[in-house]
């Protein structure tokens, strides 16, 4: 999500110098039209394929997401905020960048349990918002920087993978970290680790995209998906709950299984939503943004 945000930034450069009329439905409506369809669509699957038991309780719940802006397409709605909030204060980049770093530091001692189903949704939206919007403005305010990121040295990214992997593999294993007390002394603890986590996987990501993109067939595609990104965000989870309810479960896998499972499920959800929407979106334009909008849009985020 970091690196979803901070890519989101940088294209959002361009767009923040835009008058408002220019970009209140691009930026602001589809976004909020299309996270109210499909969470309203898919509320009454989620509560039946992850709740069967309080089916009418979490379909409830699935609804008021609407309100709080959670559930699937949580980052829609953030995605607004995070634009809003950039283009509001686009005159201060200097006090935009300081203050969402002030807010990633204290997201991790706000509480994310206040009693009631309702307000913790409402409260993971806040903390959502204080993790992330440090990378979006860092994208939209110092997008130099993040293209010299991505031209990073080749032996510095695979120091930045060698450090990556054994750590984030123990990282959410839930096993103790076991590390030398000097190290502990420092502060790198199993807390303190996400920061650390999230600048080696982005310099990683970014390092291989730039690799990758010197292929004309991975530039072709690359362009593909970027026209389809907004319909592959909105089919994919409604597909993953309809293979929850047709799938009987599995027994547990084993990591390596895992790991080779995952992206495998992901290339195939890619493939159906771009079908999907390929199929649909001049059929139902509706479903992808807010009815009215010119034609010639793209439907990307």
């Amino acid at each position: 999500m970091p690196l979803f945000f901070l890519v989101s930034g940088v294209l959002a450069t361009r767009a923040l110098q835009r008058p408002w009329r220019r970009i209140l439905r691009p930026r602001i409506l589809d976004h909020l039209w299309t996270f109210w369809l499909w969470t309203v669509a898919i509320a009454a699957l989620y509560a039946w394929a992850y709740a069967p038991q309080a089916f009418g309780v979490f379909t409830v719940r699935a609804l008021s997401w609407t309100l709080t802006f959670g559930g699937f397409y949580w980052y829609l709605p953030l995605l607004m905020l995070f634009f809003v909030t950039a283009k509001c204060l686009r005159r201060l980049p200097v006090l935009v960048i300081g203050g969402s770093i002030v807010l990633y530091i204290l997201a991790g001692d706000m509480p994310r349990d206040v009693g009631y189903p309702v307000g913790n949704d409402a409260m993971l939206l806040v903390i959502r918002y204080c993790q992330f919007f440090v990378w979006f403005s860092v994208g939209a305010f110092l997008r130099p920087l993040v293209e010299r990121w991505a031209k990073v040295p080749a032996l510095v990214m695979i120091i930045a993978a060698v450090l990556y992997v054994p750590i984030v593999a123990r990282y959410y294993s839930g096993e103790e970290l076991n590390l030398p007390p000097e190290l502990l002394e420092l502060g790198l603890r199993r807390a303190n680790l996400t920061p650390l986590l999230t600048l080696l996987g982005i310099t990683v990501a970014l390092g291989l995209s730039r690799l990758a993109s010197r292929l004309e067939a991975v530039r072709r595609l690359g362009r593909y998906l970027a026209e389809r990104t907004l319909p592959i965000y909105l089919v994919h989870p409604l597909a993953v709950t309809l293979l929850v309810l047709v799938v009987p479960p599995l027994t547990p896998l084993t990591a390596g299984t895992t790991t080779l499972l995952v992206p495998f499920i992901v290339i195939v959800l890619v493939a159906l939503s771009t079908f999907i929407y390929d199929r649909s979106h001049t059929i139902a334009p509706w479903a992808y943004k807010l009815p009215g909008s010119p034609a010639s849009e793209k439907a990307a985020v």
